[in-house]
């Protein structure tokens, strides 16, 4: 069983209005047995969908880090012109560095942009982590299904396990 990681109802969100779906990896979670055991066949199919949900996983990676360092351009360039700005003082002086810090920070638009990024990190670390464990379980039925240097005269039918 591949481990959960729970994203927040926005990051989810965030993901179906970019167009990155997450419907196929549950799927294919509902498809490894709970107590891991799988005959040689399903160990084949398991192969090959977890090493097609891998590729799906890696391009959705590639997007959501685009876009990531998209909201850190457009977030970084914000905050300099916030800060550039900056109103003056009552008593007509140019405010100070941290004060105009101040100021840029408490924008809302800009507030809104660095919650944006948070959500594209995580989805890209929870993204990461679901790869990781599918290429595991890839490579762990592909040994299995005995492609790999491990036993070549398993007989069809017979339970494995994936479990360790």
């Amino acid at each position: 069983m591949i481990p959960e990681i729970k994203l927040d109802e926005e990051t989810l969100n965030l993901a179906k209005t970019k167009g990155w779906q997450l419907d196929w990896i549950q799927e294919l979670e509902k498809e490894i047995p709970a107590d891991g055991n799988v005959t040689i066949e399903q160990a084949k199919n398991l192969m090959v969908k977890f090493w097609a949900t891998g590729g799906n996983l890696i391009n959705m990676k590639a997007g959501i880090r685009n876009y990531k360092n998209e909201v850190d351009h457009s977030k970084d360039v914000m905050f300099s012109q916030l800060k550039a700005n900056a109103p003056m003082e009552k008593d007509g002086k140019v405010p100070s560095d941290a004060a105009r810090v101040r100021i840029a920070e408490s924008d809302p638009i800009y507030q809104s942009r660095c919650k944006e990024r948070d959500m594209a990190v995580a989805l890209y670390e929870w993204v990461e982590e679901k790869l990781k464990h599918i290429e595991r379980g890839h490579y762990m039925c592909k040994f299995l299904a005995g492609d790999m240097q491990g036993d070549r005269n398993r007989t069809p039918g017979e339970e494995l396990s994936i479990n360790g």
